[in-house]
């Protein structure tokens, strides 16, 4: 049953997500235009229009990402003993790997270099590298393969490493780990993953029974309220698809209770 709602949710975000729907208006309004229901198909391309207008032009993404990004800041220093450092994946271009015998990521690839980072200033800790197939198009290839390919690549030795190849979202990261470490892990953990996903992450973590020191990175904004006016960027359209995603998620997931509160703050606070 969790397996068919996951795939569902999938689905239904495809389908909903802003960028997809104003493609899926914009093609509907071409087939109405050119049938019997042209009024209709007018007012379908106007409102894609308008769409594409409104989250390309104005930085409605940058109001959203933000608050996400300014929640939890990077330690300025970490304690001298750290117990263990998780980091989730999700930046990792499985498919490429996999195809072309190199290991490939995104843009989010600070997530694996601060792992290899950290990992390297506390070789005493435990590590933890969560991933797994998160996207439908993910089931024939394995991401945490292409940390591996990375790691051995940095002469980060895998012995060292425990890797969760299984979790095909943020709350069976924070499961998975918690199970593969054998029972309530003590100490000081970092869990690193990029700054606009750590509440979600936080509050998940924290539900489960995990005392972290979030480490975000992979920044999208710069920290100030300014914004490159350049019409027709497309890109911001589908930044927007990504930090509503991310508020739906803390949303859901707070109604459903697997996170700690709605907008997890920092301990300090």
């Amino acid at each position: 049953m969790d397996t068919f709602f996951w795939i569902l949710s999938k689905v239904l975000w495809e389908l909903v997500s802003p960028h997809n729907l104003a493609l899926i208006l914009l093609l509907l309004g071409v087939v109405f235009i050119w049938g019997q229901r042209q009024r209709l198909g007018r007012s379908l391309l106007s409102l894609a229009a308008l769409m594409l207008l409104t989250f390309s032009l104005f930085p409605v993404n940058v109001v959203l990402l933000k608050p996400l990004e300014e929640r939890f800041t990077a330690p300025s220093e970490l304690p001298e003993n750290i117990s263990g450092i998780i980091a989730l994946g999700g930046s990792e271009k499985a498919r490429i790997t996999m195809n072309r015998g190199q290991p490939s990521f995104n843009k989010a690839s600070e997530r694996v270099l601060t792992f290899v980072a950290l990992a390297r200033r506390y070789p005493d800790a435990q590590l933890v590298y969560a991933s797994g197939p998160g996207k439908l198009s993910q089931q024939n290839s394995d991401p945490a393969d292409t940390a591996r390919q990375l790691f051995e690549q940095l002469g980060l030795g895998l012995n060292r490493i425990r890797f969760d190849s299984k979790s095909r979202n943020t709350v069976e990261n924070a499961v998975n780990a918690y199970q593969i470490l054998g029972g309530e892990p003590e100490g000081n953990w970092v869990v690193i993953t990029s700054a606009y996903h750590m509440p979600r992450v936080v509050g998940i973590f924290r539900k489960v029974g995990w005392n972290i020191i979030p480490y975000p990175v992979d920044y999208q904004t710069s920290g100030e309220w300014k914004y490159d006016w350049r019409f027709g960027k497309i890109s911001n359209f589908v930044e927007f698809s990504k930090v509503l995603h991310e508020w739906l998620g803390l949303t859901v997931y707070w109604m459903t209770g697997k996170t700690s509160e709605f907008f997890p703050r920092p301990q300090s606070s």
